[in-house]
Protein backbone atom coordinates (compact mmCIF):
# COMPACT_ATOMS: atom_id res chain seq x y z
CA UNK A 1 0.00 0.00 0.00
CA UNK A 2 1.33 3.45 -0.90
CA UNK A 3 0.68 6.17 1.67
CA UNK A 4 -0.86 9.50 0.69
CA UNK A 5 -0.88 12.99 2.23
CA UNK A 6 -3.66 12.02 4.68
CA UNK A 7 -1.31 9.49 6.28
CA UNK A 8 0.99 12.12 7.80
CA UNK A 9 0.53 14.79 10.49
CA UNK A 10 2.76 17.77 9.67
CA UNK A 11 3.07 21.06 11.58
CA UNK A 12 5.19 23.96 10.30
CA UNK A 13 6.98 21.63 7.90
CA UNK A 14 7.89 19.06 10.55
CA UNK A 15 6.56 15.51 10.42
CA UNK A 16 4.87 14.74 13.75
CA UNK A 17 3.16 11.39 13.11
CA UNK A 18 2.72 8.87 10.34
CA UNK A 19 0.01 6.28 9.85
CA UNK A 20 0.68 2.57 9.45
CA UNK A 21 -0.31 1.35 5.99
CA UNK A 22 -1.51 -1.99 7.40
CA UNK A 23 -3.49 -1.27 10.59
CA UNK A 24 -3.90 2.54 10.14
CA UNK A 25 -2.56 3.33 13.66
CA UNK A 26 -0.85 6.71 14.14
CA UNK A 27 2.81 6.43 15.21
CA UNK A 28 5.47 8.99 16.21
CA UNK A 29 7.46 10.28 13.22
CA UNK A 30 10.78 8.87 14.47
CA UNK A 31 9.51 5.28 14.72
CA UNK A 32 10.54 2.82 12.03
CA UNK A 33 7.93 0.18 12.93
CA UNK A 34 4.25 0.39 13.94
CA UNK A 35 3.54 0.32 17.69
CA UNK A 36 0.42 -1.76 17.11
CA UNK A 37 1.28 -4.38 14.47
CA UNK A 38 5.04 -4.16 13.86
CA UNK A 39 4.79 -3.27 10.15
CA UNK A 40 7.61 -1.13 8.77
CA UNK A 41 6.65 2.54 8.52
CA UNK A 42 9.10 3.23 5.72
CA UNK A 43 7.68 3.36 2.23
CA UNK A 44 9.12 0.70 -0.02
CA UNK A 45 8.13 2.15 -3.39
CA UNK A 46 10.00 5.34 -4.21
CA UNK A 47 11.19 7.29 -7.21
CA UNK A 48 14.40 9.29 -7.34
CA UNK A 49 14.57 12.95 -8.38
CA UNK A 50 16.69 13.47 -11.48
CA UNK A 51 17.92 16.84 -10.18
CA UNK A 52 18.96 16.17 -6.56
CA UNK A 53 18.75 12.35 -6.23
CA UNK A 54 16.25 12.57 -3.34
CA UNK A 55 13.95 9.57 -2.81
CA UNK A 56 10.27 10.46 -3.10
CA UNK A 57 6.96 8.65 -2.81
CA UNK A 58 5.97 6.86 -5.99
CA UNK A 59 2.85 9.03 -6.26
CA UNK A 60 4.71 12.36 -5.86
CA UNK A 61 4.36 14.93 -8.65
CA UNK A 62 7.14 17.16 -7.27
CA UNK A 63 10.36 16.43 -5.39
CA UNK A 64 10.02 16.89 -1.64
CA UNK A 65 13.59 18.25 -1.36
CA UNK A 66 14.15 20.55 -4.34
CA UNK A 67 10.58 21.08 -5.57
CA UNK A 68 11.30 20.17 -9.18
CA UNK A 69 8.42 18.46 -11.01
CA UNK A 70 8.62 14.86 -12.10
CA UNK A 71 8.12 14.56 -15.83
CA UNK A 72 4.90 12.99 -16.99
CA UNK A 73 5.27 9.81 -19.01
CA UNK A 74 2.29 10.85 -21.12
CA UNK A 75 3.35 13.05 -24.03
Amino acid sequence: MVLDKDDFHVHLGHLLEKRCSKCRTWNPADHEFCDECGTTLKEKKVKTCGYCNESNRLTAHYCGKCGKPFESKER
